[in-house]
C-alpha cells in the first residue's frame, strides 16, 4: 500500500520533524520494543508525537532503573525488584525529577536504604 501525503512546505516541515524526532527516540531502545512502537506508529500515523513521548518516557524509566540497581550493589533490575520491592515498585513517581538528578554512580551501603 502507497500513501500519498499532499501537504503544504510548512506543514510537510513539521511532519518531517516529528519524524525525526520519532526515529530518533528510537535509538538505544531494544529491537523488539523498537518494532512494537514501529508498527504502532503505521497504525495511527496521527500519534507519532504522542509515541514519541512514550519512547522518551520508556528510556528515562530504564535509565533511572539501571541507577538504582548500581546504587544497591545489585547485578539488574530484575535483582533489584527482588531485593527492594516497595522501592522499585515507586520508580515512576521520580519520572518527572530526571533531569533533576545528577547521578552519583557510588553504591550505598543497603542499610541505608532500608
Amino acid at each position: 500500500m502507497c500513501h500519498v501525503i499532499l501537504l503544504g512546505s510548512h506543514t510537510y516541515i513539521s511532519y518531517l520533524t516529528m519524524l525525526f524526532q520519532f526515529f530518533r527516540s528510537l535509538q538505544g531502545v531494544a529491537e523488539s520494543v523498537e518494532i512494537f512502537y514501529l508498527r504502532k506508529v503505521l497504525a495511527d500515523i496521527n500519534s507519532v508525537m504522542n509515541i514519541t513521548t512514550e519512547i522518551e518516557k520508556l528510556k528515562s524509566k530504564r535509565k533511572l532503573e539501571d541507577v538504582f540497581a548500581k546504587l544497591t550493589n545489585c547485578s539488574s533490575w530484575e535483582e533489584t525488584k527482588l531485593m527492594y520491592p516497595e522501592h522499585a515498585e515507586r520508580v515512576d513517581e521520580f519520572l518527572g525529577d530526571l533531569n533533576l538528578i545528577t547521578f552519583n554512580t557510588t553504591p550505598i551501603n543497603r542499610k541505608f536504604i532500608l
